[in-house]
Order: C-alpha cells, then sequence, then structure tokens
C-alpha cells in the first residue's frame, strides 16, 4: 500500500507508465528501498498505473504477433518501441503462489524464477527512493523481439 502511495503521490510520477510491485531479486532485502527504473514488465501480476499511462497501454494491449504473445509480452515490447519506462521495487511486494496448474507458467519457470524470492512483508519502512535513471546505454531490444522488429519494421534500440 505504502510503495503503491509513493509511487502516486511522486513529482516525477508521470515518466513512469507503472509499478510494478513484484521482482525476481533473490537478494531484494539487501535493497528494502529502491525503487528501479524498469524498460518492462518485471512482475505481470502486481502493478499500479494512472488513468493516463491506461489509455496508452490499452492501444497496446495483446498486440505482439509473434511469440511470445499476451499482454505482459505486448506491454514490454511497446515499452521498448516507444521509450516508455517503469519503475519497480527492488525487494518485491508482491509473489506469486501459483506454481502448480499456472495459466501462464509451468512448475520449473516459476522454481527458475520465483521459488526463493523474498518479499517484503512491510516491516522495512517507508522511506522509497529511486535508484535510476536506468543506464541508456542498455540496449532496449531483447531476442525475443527481434523477429517481431523485422517482420514489422519497428525501430527498437
Amino acid at each position: 500500500m505504502e510503495l503503491a502511495e509513493w509511487f502516486y503521490t511522486h513529482p516525477s510520477r508521470d515518466r513512469w507508465l507503472h509499478l510494478s510491485l513484484g521482482h525476481a531479486a533473490k537478494d531484494g532485502p539487501t535493497r528494502p528501498l529502491d525503487v528501479c527504473d524498469t524498460d518492462g514488465i518485471t512482475s505481470p501480476w502486481a502493478w499500479a498505473f494512472t488513468r493516463d499511462a491506461w489509455s496508452k497501454m490499452r492501444e497496446c494491449w495483446n498486440s505482439k504477433a509473434m511469440p511470445p504473445k499476451g499482454w505482459d509480452w505486448s506491454l514490454s515490447y511497446n515499452m521498448a518501441k516507444n521509450s516508455w519506462w517503469g519503475a519497480h521495487p527492488y525487494f518485491s511486494r508482491a509473489f506469486n503462489i501459483g506454481r502448480m496448474d499456472g495459466v501462464n507458467g509451468t512448475p520449473e519457470w516459476w522454481d527458475e524464477h520465483w521459488r526463493d524470492v523474498p518479499v517484503s512483508d512491510g516491516s522495512c519502512g517507508v522511506q522509497f527512493h529511486e535508484c535510476g535513471p536506468w543506464d541508456p546505454s542498455i540496449p532496449r531490444l531483447r531476442d525475443w523481439m527481434r523477429e517481431e522488429v523485422l517482420m514489422r519494421g519497428d525501430r527498437i534500440l
């Protein structure tokens, strides 16, 4: 709750499209109050955004034509394409308990990404601070985007 409130009242909130509340950092407790820039979705099951951001996101919802597909892949692709940025806590505030019978993942995927991820219990404080901005020298084009970039003729740096 406190992290979402921080996001909604942050003076430069509009530079971020959304706030992912989860992050698969196994060393999250070492940076409990850091909020970092991200160029994609760091957690597909918990995030916050404004009405203005939703108007941008709605236009690209499930727009990715080539695998991997889905709303989260589409949004991450369009974030790269449009130079949109999000934010996420380094220490996750959300956890997916859906190891078995999940819709979009296998137990093996869950084990690899979420098994040992610690989640904040809220006792680490509320004095959040940014650990960005994103390093512009890191390329935003990911391997899973390449085929679609070629098909569509999109430009992603």
